[in-house]
């Protein structure tokens, strides 16, 4: 499961992610999921938790400024809260 991200466009400016990717192993190919609840602002540099069947979203950075926030997503039912 990969979460967010940024990447530098060729107008010579960062976007921001808050998407949700999951790798089918087996396959070798990424999904991306679309998640229900309030998703989390776009960001990087954040740092991720696993937790049973939740993933926590700490902080990292959004276009204006760095975060402090805290999320999770329920990986079963793909629900931010």
């Amino acid at each position: 499961v990969i979460f967010g991200g940024s990447s530098y466009t060729s107008a010579g400016k960062f976007a921001y992610y808050n998407d949700i990717h999951v790798l089918d192993t087996e396959n070798r190919l990424w999904h991306k999921v679309h998640c229900s609840g309030e998703l989390p602002i776009p960001r990087y540099g954040h740092s991720v938790e696993l937790v049973g069947s939740r993933m926590f979203v700490f902080g990292g950075r959004g276009e204006a400024a760095a975060l402090r926030d805290t999320y999770f997503l329920d990986l079963v039912e793909w629900t931010w809260v």
